[in-house]
């Protein structure tokens, strides 16, 4: 369930989790399907 948008001026906010929630329901591809994870880890001497 999306719950109702922020109204800010004219602006229509959703929260990161709805906006996910429509994402979904909209079948569009989640950066983890397209890209592999990496870490990079550096170290001072």
């Amino acid at each position: 369930m999306i719950g109702e948008p922020i109204f800010q001026n004219k602006s229509h906010l959703y929260t990161r989790w709805d906006v996910q929630k429509i994402m979904e329901a909209m079948g569009t591809i989640q950066y983890r399907e397209m890209y592999l994870p990496r870490v990079i880890v550096t170290e001072k001497p």
